[in-house]
């Protein structure tokens, strides 16, 4: 079983072009120590063909890890290559597993409190002493031969994977020896422009220092002083120099021009001694790589965190996601030289697209990144729409508070343009209109070809439909800030058992809430809640299915729970026979010309009569139950008032009534409106929207309405025969007399003034 063999040449080459700065690498001679105790030679063995492939010892598994392991290499007997290998972290000794006949297998190496003794050589007796391979030290095992059983990384390196025993010319069995201080210092070296004289202190703290610690001591100074400088990323992977970027769709990209839009901030973090990647003309952070070939987000938060490793060749640098776990999770230049996407660590190459090398560009003032974050925002197109209508979108508060600043020709700062932008990138720049308190609309499908209606259901339960009818009234639904009330029935919306939007009887007052949220196409979510339970209306787009379905919580991943609401301009009431019709709106509301207001200022029950008084101007206040008078038999249109209409004041008003379905208190009868006169209600339950009278039991089923401005020509002996019903000449009973017309009351006539 062979290897990804790299051949002499092969590895010639690479040891060649590796180390083009700072050589991290070392001979075993060079790091080799008496004992275990010695310090100050600390090295990592790292896989020869691939840099960032070094071995761990995390938990005591021998396993390849980009971290690394630091040992120290004990000599046992250096003419015949006899070594010892001493764990740093654990105190431990690596030992082979495999016995005197070390089978060439997986997981062959771990960690022992007693040594095992190694073959550490040059790899076939190259030219390159740096080359190694390392052997378990066994009996008949002679180093000069290539099939010796060597450290290996079956079928190549990846992170977690065992360290086993194959042929020693294999090219997963090549190691080095790397040098922590020439590591730390070829750190320094590829940031160093990011701030070149902290760099030359770090240099100097790393000389001064003794050991392993004193070197990640003066490298984390180093990089903490890094922090608020302004860099560019170059990568020259796909031909020409690129830098990275942030697209007009905020995610991550490249571009060949050298501009304020190019320049980064770096945040330093001491947490985890890494870094969060700003872009200094957003103020947006560059967020997790997501999945392959996807452009790398960004994001206000910081919470995604960037090492910017050194890649040990050509002071150049990888720029990975610490943030998540996962393999692949360094920035890399796609093919299309456009889009900045996850892949692989750089190789330090310069045509590697996962490679990048530090700019220092303090030099760009915040002038020059305001004129970016300006033309930004110019740049960004205006939605067609907008409008404070249901369906279209209006700029939230964040956004509309700027706006206007800028408007009265206050300067905006780079951070209030920053917020804007970022606004504009999280969708936060404009806000889908929401169903306000007292508002009427119409539920349509995803595609707007059909409506939910209560037209055509049953009794009880009532199981909302749906009908591509637009004119059908049952389609025209009224929300009071927290219920869906159907004006044609007056009943309220609830979940019954499982996910289906259903109207309660009238008999319930236990009604589901309603809350709308917007879907990512500016659409609505209809959200009914019930108790515990939440269900997100589903409406299909076909007749076959007219009933109104529902998902389990607030479900929005199917687009047939993408709805519209289609708002109703007017609000359609039907006059009865007698020109009488009660109404509870929950928002002010215009009535027409021709159309009086009235309240009940008392409820007479001693002579069943119901006093009525009449609103001055044409507004109904919000949650307010009256009657309304106009031309009998006819259907009247509701507007809704702005703020210049101006609601009268109700001081008193006996009649009761709520946007939703009202129980009658206990113990009391209620009366609703039945032609001219009000009528016991059976069962003791009143159907939203409309207006009713409570008082305690009585003997008589009908009230009569008194209407205010009736003046007798005769007068009335008793009080009894004030009340009595009112005829006109011919005999037909009159509900509202009409002024300047006779009429006739307990056989007497009276002039209506």
């Amino acid at each position: 079983m062979k290897k990804q063999y790299l051949s002499a040449f092969a590895l010639a080459l690479f040891a060649s072009t590796t180390f083009a700065q700072t050589n991290p690498v070392r001979t075993v001679a060079e790091v080799a120590v008496p004992t275990e105790n010695t310090t100050g030679k600390d090295v990592f063995i790292v896989l020869g063909n691939n840099l960032a492939a070094r071995i761990n010892t995390n938990g005591g598994r021998i396993t390849g890890q980009a971290a690394g392991s630091p040992v120290r290499i004990v000599t046992v007997n250096a003419t015949d290559h006899v070594y010892k290998i001493y764990d740093v972290k654990s105190g431990k000794w690596f030992a082979n597993k495999g016995g005197a006949t070390a089978p060439k297998a997986d997981n062959q190496v771990t960690l022992s409190d007693t040594p095992s003794e190694w073959y550490i050589y040059n790899n076939n007796n190259g030219s390159d002493a740096t080359l190694l391979d390392i052997a378990p030290k066994v009996d008949g095992a002679a180093i000069t031969d290539g099939t010796i059983a060597s450290w290996n990384f079956f079928a190549g390196y990846a992170a977690g994977k065992h360290v086993g025993y194959w042929d020693a010319n294999d090219g997963n069995s090549v190691w080095r020896l790397y040098d922590p201080k020439a590591l730390v210092k070829s750190s320094v070296e590829a940031l160093a422009a990011a701030n070149p004289s902290a760099a030359t202190d770090a240099n100097n703290a790393i000389d001064a220092a003794s050991d392993e610690a004193g070197y990640a001591a003066a490298l984390k100074t180093f990089r903490q002083a890094l922090d608020g400088h302004q860099v560019r990323f170059a990568n020259t992977g796909r031909g020409a120099k690129n830098y990275l970027t942030l697209s007009t769709a905020f995610t991550a990209g490249a571009t060949e021009t050298v501009n304020a839009e190019d320049v980064f901030v770096l945040k330093y973090h001491a947490d985890n001694d890494n870094f969060s990647l700003q872009h200094a003309v957003t103020g947006r952070n560059l967020a997790n790589v997501p999945g392959r070939d996807q452009a790398v987000p960004s994001t206000t938060s910081d919470a995604a965190r960037y090492d910017l490793q050194s890649n040990d060749k050509n002071n150049t640098i990888s720029l990975r996601n610490v943030s998540i776990n996962a393999d692949k999770n360094y920035l890399h230049l796609a093919g299309d030289k456009v889009n900045v996407v996850r892949w692989e660590a750089g190789s330090g190459d310069a045509d590697n697209a996962s490679t990048w090398t530090i700019e220092n560009a303090d030099d760009i003032d915040d002038s020059a990144l305001l004129s970016a974050a300006m033309q930004r925002l110019i740049l960004i197109p205006t939605p067609s729409d907008l409008g404070e209508k249901l369906g279209e979108r209006t700029m939230t508060d964040e956004v509309d508070e700027l706006v206007e600043k800028s408007e009265n020709n206050e300067s905006l700062t780079l951070q209030e343009y920053q917020q804007l932008l970022s606004a504009h990138a999280d969708n936060r720049f404009y806000e889908l209109n929401m169903p306000g308190k007292g508002l009427f609309f119409k539920i349509k499908s995803n595609d707007g070809s059909r409506y939910v209606t209560a037209t055509g259901a049953t009794d009880g339960a009532w199981q909302l439909k749906t009908t591509t009818d637009a004119a059908d009234e049952g389609t025209i639904f009224g929300y009071d800030g927290s219920h869906l009330v159907s004006l044609s029935t007056g009943r309220a919306m609830y979940l019954t058992d499982g996910s289906k939007a259903k109207l309660a009887d009238y008999n319930e007052t236990n009604f589901g809430t309603v809350e709308f949220g917007a879907t990512p196409d500016n659409k609505y979510g209809v959200f009914v809640k019930q108790g515990t339970r939440t269900a997100t209306m589903y409406l299909w787009q076909n007749a076959s299915k007219p009933g109104v379905d529902g998902l389990g919580g607030k479900n929005t991943g199917d687009v047939l729970t993408h709805l519209q609401l289609e708002e109703v301009e007017s609000v359609p009431v039907h006059l009865n026979t007698a020109g009488l019709a009660t109404f509870t709106p929950a928002h002010d509301m215009v009535v027409p010309d021709g159309v009086e207001i009235y309240v009940a200022s008392q409820y007479d029950t001693a002579h069943q009569r119901i006093n009525l008084t009449q609103l001055e101007g044409k507004v109904i206040p919000a949650d307010t139950p009256v009657l309304l008078y106009g031309h009998a038999s006819t259907t009247i249109q509701l507007t809704y008032s702005d703020e210049e209409d101006g609601a009268p004041t109700i001081s008193v008003n006996a009649f009761r009534g709520s946007f939703t379905p009202s129980a009658v208190p206990a113990g009391q009868e209620g009366r609703v409106l039945k032609e001219g006169e009000f009528v016991k209600v059976v069962p003791d339950f009143v159907r939203g929207m409309r207006a009713f009278v409570s008082a305690a039991p009585s003997a008589g089923t009908r009230t009569a309405l008194a209407f205010p401005g009736v003046t007798a020509v005769e007068s009335v002996k008793t009080a009894s025969e004030a009340e009595a019903p009112i005829y006109d000449l011919s005999g037909r009973r009159v509900t509202k007399p009409v002024a300047g017309q006779i009429y006739v009351q307990n056989g007497k006539k009276f002039l209506q003034r």
